[in-house]
């Protein structure tokens, strides 16, 4: 171990937001509590540039803290598109002009000896509140996100669950107009759902004595 890794008093994670327009990523202690954050402009070259881009600014984020790499315990990365039920690749993210790319690894590259993990962005973000967030407590929840794109996630029974083609919760491609000459993916119409706060609870009208309540969170990234 080095120096800096002997100081530091943490196992650090590190958890990335890919998104079309900027690269997001932040430094948690192992209480999962944000202690740093950067964010990097979307190269729009390669993925493989991309990969090397996240790691110049991990480094920057851990020197920061006076830590190196061998104080991180795992790495987390999350698109804004479909991934394999593999966890290997981005099947599709338009915003990102990715498809077929096998983003984990080409982060796996980068930050040998750590466990690298990808996901969607909107399902990360489920999972997030699940555990130190909105949803801490609930089995169930739905979370929109609102960014470049609309995103969904759903926590259901306390996992995140993926559907036949991997795109459950995946409200960006609902059709609200059949009669529409063109579709397009964000241009979304929600009649049934109005979020005048950051949160806020719900319970179906035919369990109103339903013991298990259900989180209902949406937010702008």
């Amino acid at each position: 171990m080095s120096l800096k890794g002997k100081e530091a008093l943490h196992m650090y994670q590190i958890g990335i937001d890919i998104g079309g327009t900027n690269v997001k990523i932040g430094l948690l202690d192992e209480a999962l509590e944000l202690t740093a954050e950067t964010s990097v402009p979307f190269p729009h070259t390669t993925a493989a540039d991309l990969a090397k881009k996240i790691r110049a600014a991990v480094l920057a984020l851990l020197e920061e803290k006076n830590a190196a790499l061998c104080d991180v315990g795992s790495l987390g990365a999350v698109v804004p598109g479909s991934i394999d039920a593999s966890g290997e690749t981005v099947l599709d993210a338009h915003n990102l002009d990715f498809h077929n790319v096998p983003l984990r690894k080409l982060l796996q590259e980068q930050f040998p000896g750590i466990p690298v993990y990808i996901a969607n962005d909107a399902n990360g973000a489920a999972l997030a509140e699940l555990y130190k967030g909105a949803f801490t407590g609930c089995k169930t929840g739905v979370l929109l996100t609102l960014g470049t794109g609309l995103g969904g996630g759903i926590i259901l029974n306390g996992k995140v669950p993926m559907g036949a083609h991997a795109a459950a919760g995946k409200v960006s491609c609902l059709v609200s107009n059949m009669t529409a000459k063109k579709l397009n993916c964000y241009k979304v119409k929600f009649d049934f759902l109005r979020c005048r706060q950051r949160s806020f609870w719900f319970r179906p009208k035919s369990s109103q004595k339903a013991v298990d309540k259900t989180r209902v969170l949406c937010y702008n990234k």
